[in-house]
């Protein structure tokens, strides 16, 4: 297991609950501190057009750290490590999508703290500028290469490991029973029946008023008889 730590950058701690991911258990990794900073502009730094020179100075510790912010990334990239142990992570605009199809912000973000500490701890702790983990395909896989955030919402309705990453990960230096374990982990981040039954009424308003007055009618019924 590795120790990382999360840093909220700007208004971002209003949009998550940190408590949540307090209280998420792992046996990949463990969240040893989450930090707030406010980061101050200077040349070249045009919120939201980060160009990362301010996050490149956060302190790291030297164990995995990532820097949660709001900002428009370049070339609209979701993530991109920054040094051997910092990894920058968007959410830019992905919070009202999250409502819209109703995923907890905070599963979105552990997906992201999975993928980014198996890469870490199987590139002997530190963050590679490329892995053979990651693939072009959008196959609902933890390491699905995603350009777009609505790319990343087909792994939590099936969250999975690919047979790309599987066989890749077979090859590399890592704990025992650790695809088990990431299989049973990842199993996790896949929507809640609540988060499905609200998404399925957003979708079919229509069908869930026909439902709700059979329902009733049926409720009604069986009343009467009781009676």
């Amino acid at each position: 297991m590795i120790e990382i730590d999360l840093i909220l950058i700007g208004n971002v701690k209003d949009l998550i609950d940190t408590s949540y991911l307090k209280r998420w258990k792992s046996n990949i990794f463990s969240i040893k501190q989450i930090k707030e900073v406010i980061l101050t502009s200077d040349i070249g730094f045009d919120d939201p057009n980060c160009t990362f020179d301010k996050v490149k100075e956060l302190k790291t510790d030297n164990r995995l750290t990532i820097a949660i912010s709001n900002y428009y990334f370049p070339q609209n990239l979701i993530s991109l490590p920054l040094t051997d142990y910092l990894i920058s992570l968007s959410i830019y605009d992905f919070d009202k999508m999250l409502v819209d199809e109703k995923i907890r912000i905070e599963k979105y973000i552990l997906k992201f703290i999975y993928s980014f500490s198996i890469i870490y701890q199987t590139n002997n702790n530190r963050l590679p500028t490329t892995t053979d983990l990651i693939h072009r395909d959008i196959q609902g896989c933890i390491f699905d290469y995603c350009k777009r955030h609505i790319d990343t919402l087909k792994f939590h309705n099936k969250p999975k490991l690919s047979s790309h990453s599987r066989t890749q990960l077979e090859s590399k230096n890592k704990p025992e029973n650790y695809i088990k374990i990431i299989d049973n982990e990842i199993n996790r981040l896949k929507r809640s029946y609540f988060e499905k039954l609200e998404l399925y009424v957003k979708r079919n308003p229509a069908m869930t008023t026909i439902i709700s007055l059979i329902v009733g009618f049926l409720l009604g019924l069986l009343t009467n008889m009781i009676k």
